[in-house]
């Protein structure tokens, strides 16, 4: 395996900016393979999908060997066992072959392939040091573009894209991970950039702003939802709108870029297990109450401000979902972090 090197790994549903991000990190000087091995631009994906050939095969036959594929995904929850099954040695032989020959002295590499989402524990058991960047879509545009691609119905695509951020929140947990909207990328991109560049500790000075910029098209994008418009939709269905809103919730407490925010930002993203199989529980209006309690005096135009906002969203989900998965210290600190963000904005 390369020594010394440092591996990055995007994960995420297809159609939701991976191969966006991945340009992104092509462009700041992110090893992604020999041209020759890239996917060439295709019609869904005018500037080129970004996805290394090599890793698309492996992908492929270990889902077949799952008797699974893209868009029948094997239960996040139980492929980490059937991964370890002594079955797999041989083809992880073969992974770490393939490794060695194509980024045998790159101080810097890693690779976008939706499909690695699906069967992660598989690389993480030959590259256990790595780095992921997990891209997200506002769903309503995910799943338009997934139809117009793949012809499947909404409800199909849903479950699909359901099952990947399930699947990659589930397989990065405790690693080092973040979460980039493909939302920010466009709108954005300077700031989310910087995010990215700090994250893989890329010298400011080896890769400007200005060079990746330029290289990322933005006349691309066919859809463009608001979180409200997701949430009042309809065909979103329900247990969906909460995981998103608690990712968005999540990347804006990164977005405060205290200790605090980061810590209280893994401390959302390790509920979410509980929140997609717990679907049903008694209501717990008890963080309802301290979440109002603790608001009801901010002027509108704190409400307004998109930290707040996203907390506030934040805070009915969890009223849902219930207080105890949070505990009385993290709702605390959840009140502290927004009564400070008022206190601030007050006193500009």
């Amino acid at each position: 395996m390369p020594g010394g090197s440092k591996v990055v790994c995007i994960v995420g549903p297809g159609r939701s900016g991976t191969s966006l991000l991945a340009k992104t990190l092509h462009c700041a000087g992110v090893d992604l393979g020999a041209d020759a091995s890239l996917a060439r631009p295709r019609p869904h994906n005018l500037a080129g999908d970004w996805e290394h050939q090599g890793f698309v095969a492996f992908n492929e036959k270990i889902l077949r060997r799952l008797s699974c594929n893209v868009n029948i995904p094997p239960d996040p929850r139980l492929v980490a066992s059937w991964l370890s099954d002594p079955s797999f040695d041989s083809l992880k032989d073969e992974a770490r072959k393939f490794i060695d020959e194509e980024f045998a002295g790159s101080a810097l590499w890693g690779w976008k392939s939706p499909m690695t989402t699906l069967v992660l524990p598989f690389w993480q058991s030959i590259l256990p040091q790595m780095r992921y960047i997990l891209a997200l879509r506002n769903p309503v545009d995910m799943v338009a573009s997934h139809g117009k691609m793949n012809g499947y119905p909404p409800r199909r695509s849903y479950a699909i894209f359901f099952s990947y951020v399930f699947a990659a929140l589930l397989h990065t947990e405790g690693a080092p991970r973040l979460i980039t909207f493909y939302e920010d990328l466009l709108d954005n991109f300077d700031d989310e950039f910087c995010a990215i560049r700090e994250f893989l500790q890329i010298d400011p000075s080896a890769c400007s702003i200005e060079k990746v910029r330029d290289a990322v098209r933005r006349d691309l994008r066919h859809q463009h939802t608001t979180v409200d418009e997701m949430l009042l939709s309809s065909e979103v269905p329900p247990l969906l709108k909460s995981l998103y809103t608690l990712l968005y919730a999540s990347v804006q407490m990164r977005k405060r870029g205290s200790r605090e925010s980061m810590v209280l930002q893994e401390k959302v993203l390790s509920l979410v297990p509980a929140l997609l199989f717990q679907e049903g529980q008694a209501k717990e209006p008890r963080l309802a109450r301290i979440w109002r309690r603790a608001v009801r005096s901010a002027p509108a135009r704190i409400r307004n401000t998109e930290y707040f906002y996203a907390l506030n969203r934040l805070i009915e989900v969890l009223s849902q979902v219930g207080a105890a998965q949070l505990g009385r210290q993290t709702i605390e600190r959840i009140v502290g972090l927004v009564d400070r963000a008022r206190q601030s904005a007050l006193s500009s």
